[in-house]
């Protein structure tokens, strides 16, 4: 006689086979995104691109800035945690080196939503959820080092701030595609050490009294 699943454990599949669709419809939206370009990428292309029908793609998600989002909110959170192994609350340029290593190795397992979160984040029109992700990492930031806290806590200096802590943060994105696309390359050696310096000498001048 076969047993009967509760409905804790009908609950728990669902749950299950609901985030197994969703990651799946995700894939393929950051790889036609990345192919197509966010803006030209329709939701029926997204469904094809998934083997899935448009109907299945609208019961996760209403819109393609919806699964941008959720794209953005897991390449955040994994980023997010790499930032809090940076030491605190002035590395040093050997643990800011190190850091930055780790770095480009995430962005290198993650090349496509990196380049593709990096684009649209570089644009002339930048997308809210891309904004949001470029705040969720500041914040990030400002939890470990001193010098991020003024850019995200209001005073006199916070605008000052807040714009030095967003070109450091585009150094270190424009580092990390360079690794990303030429790995071996002096180009990409000598602008990860150009980004050290430069997020060095942020992090010291901003923590001065």
């Amino acid at each position: 006689m076969n047993a009967v699943a509760s409905p804790a454990a009908v609950e728990r599949l669902q749950d299950s086979r609901r985030a197994f669709t969703r990651s799946r419809l995700c894939a393929a939206a950051r790889e036609m995104f990345f192919a197509n370009g966010y803006a030209e990428t329709r939701m029926d292309q997204i469904a094809r691109a998934a083997g899935t029908k448009r109907s299945t793609l609208y019961n996760h998600f209403q819109d393609k800035n919806e699964i941008l989002q959720q794209i953005a909110e897991q390449y955040g959170e994994s980023l997010s945690t790499i930032i809090a192994r940076l030491a605190g609350p002035v590395p040093s340029p050997t643990e800011i080196s190190q850091w930055l290593k780790d770095v480009a190795i995430f962005t290198a397992q993650e090349r496509t939503p990196t380049i593709l979160l990096l684009h649209l984040g570089n644009g002339v029109e930048v997308p809210e959820t891309v904004s949001s992700l470029g705040e969720r990492l500041t914040q990030a930031f400002a939890a470990r080092l001193p010098a991020f806290r003024n850019a995200v806590e209001p005073g006199p200096h916070q605008g000052l701030a807040s714009a030095r802590a967003r070109m450091v943060m585009r150094q270190i994105g424009l580092a990390c595609l360079h690794h990303i696309r030429e790995p071996e390359s002096e180009l990409a050696e000598n602008t990860m050490t150009v980004a050290a310096e430069a997020f060095e000498r942020f992090l010291q001048d901003e923590s001065k009294p």
